[in-house]
């Protein structure tokens, strides 16, 4: 194990796929200590709070219609990890918008404004870019795979509505 993983050693058993997904959001972020001058040189995420918003991503996922219940190695072996990415990140940021507007500060100091912790426009920009991104992907990559395997005969599929009303996919 990393070191830079050490911190969730024991708190769930851990595939492979969790931990390079706790990784690859660190690394895209680009939240590493030496490069965050501003906070001293330490990360603004903790391994934990990635994988559980990693954890709140596959949720998301597997919610949307039609609704699944994939596993993330599943995810991961289907081609959704630009999706998990995203929506990791979606709810990393989501609790940063939360943490800044709790401590935003301003005062005024001889005609000049000054802000303190007044990043909560940028985050939500980056919110409503990376969710736009995760929704429409999401959606699109759901119905594909539900095609895919209904076209499939080796495979169930999710059946449409008619199925279930009548008992049979294509009606005759």
């Amino acid at each position: 194990m990393t070191a830079q993983l050490s911190n969730l050693s024991g708190i769930v058993d851990l595939d492979k796929e969790w931990h390079q997904m706790v990784l690859l959001v660190r690394a895209y972020m680009r939240d590493f200590g030496k490069l965050n001058l501003l906070l001293g040189g330490s990360e603004e995420t903790d391994d934990k709070t990635i994988l559980m918003c990693l954890q709140l991503a596959v949720i998301d996922v597997n919610s949307m219609p039609p609704c699944t219940a994939f596993s993330l190695p599943t995810l991961v072996q289907r081609g959704y990890v630009t999706l998990m990415l995203y929506g990791t990140m979606v709810h990393i940021m989501e609790g940063l918008m939360l943490l800044e507007t709790r401590n935003r500060l301003t005062w005024q100091e001889g005609g000049t404004m000054i802000g303190i912790q007044d990043k909560t426009p940028l985050l939500d920009a980056h919110v409503k870019y990376f969710k736009d991104s995760f929704s429409v992907s999401a959606r699109q990559k759901k119905i594909a795979d539900s095609i895919s395997e209904a076209m499939d005969p080796g495979l169930v599929g999710v059946h449409s509505e008619f199925f279930h009303i009548n008992g049979f996919l294509f009606g005759t």
